[in-house]
C-alpha cells in the first residue's frame, strides 16, 4: 500500500511536468522528524523507475545533518559542501547506487557556512551543469523553520515540495514555513502529508 502511494505522488510530479518543466525539486518540512528524507529518497527511487527510465539525481543538501547516506546503507566520503569548497571535483561526488537510473550526492562534511555555500555562484553553475545530464534532481534540505537552506535552493528550483506530519505539526508552524519560503521567492508546489492512518473501503482489497 506505501508502494502505491509513492507511484500516486511520481504520477502527480511526471504529470506536472506535461505543463511545465519541473525538473529541480526542493523537499523541506517545517520542523525536525516530519518523514522529509525518507519521503524524499522513496519518491525519487519511485520516478526512476517510472517507464521510460528518467535519470534522477537524488542530493543530500543538509550539510549539518545529513541523513540520506545512511538511509541508503552507503559510505561515500565526498559531497556536496567538498564540491562548493573546491576540496573536490564535481564528478567525484557523483556516486551511483545500486538502483537503476538514480544517482546520489551526498551532504559532505560539514562546513562552517552552509548558508552561504548554497548562495554562492559556484552553486549556481553546479545546478546548471547537473540539469544538463539529468531529467530530475530531487534536493533534501534541513526544515525551513530552522534554518534559511531551503529558501535559498527553493528560489532557483522549479518547486518546493513540503513535508508535513499528520497529527503533530500545527497549522501555525505549517503556515509560517509557508511564509519564509514565499519571502525567499519559492514556489510551493504541493504538501505531503505523512504519518497517516485510514481505514481502507472493503472494495480496496481486491488490488491488494
Amino acid at each position: 500500500l506505501i508502494s502505491e502511494q509513492y507511484k500516486m505522488l511520481r504520477t502527480n510530479i511526471l504529470a506536472m511536468n506535461k505543463t511545465r518543466t519541473h525538473k529541480v525539486l526542493v523537499f523541506t518540512s517545517s520542523i525536525h522528524s516530519e518523514g522529509k528524507t525518507i519521503t524524499t529518497l522513496n519518491l525519487a527511487v519511485s520516478v526512476a523507475h517510472a517507464t521510460h527510465h528518467p535519470k534522477v539525481l537524488l542530493i543530500d543538501a543538509d550539510m549539518r545533518r545529513g541523513r540520506v547516506a545512511k538511509y541508503l546503507g552507503v559510505t561515500h566520503d565526498v559531497g556536496l559542501s567538498d564540491v562548493l569548497q573546491g576540496k573536490a571535483q564535481l564528478e567525484d561526488a557523483l556516486f551511483k547506487i545500486d538502483i537503476d537510473n538514480l544517482t546520489f550526492m551526498a551532504a559532505g562534511s560539514v562546513p562552517e557556512n552552509p548558508a552561504e555555500l548554497l548562495d554562492s555562484n559556484t552553486m549556481k553553475g553546479i545546478m546548471a551543469d547537473l540539469k544538463r545530464q539529468y531529467d530530475f534532481i530531487f534536493i533534501d534540505t534541513p526544515p525551513i523553520i530552522a534554518v534559511t537552506d531551503a529558501g535559498i535552493l527553493g528560489a532557483h528550483a522549479d518547486g518546493v515540495i513540503m513535508i508535513i506530519q499528520a497529527g503533530r505539526t500545527q497549522r501555525g508552524i505549517v503556515k509560517r514555513a509557508s511564509e519564509l519560503l514565499h519571502q525567499c521567492h519559492a514556489r510551493v508546489l504541493g504538501h505531503i502529508l505523512t504519518n497517516i492512518e485510514y481505514h481502507l473501503p472493503q472494495y480496496i482489497y481486491r488490488y491488494l
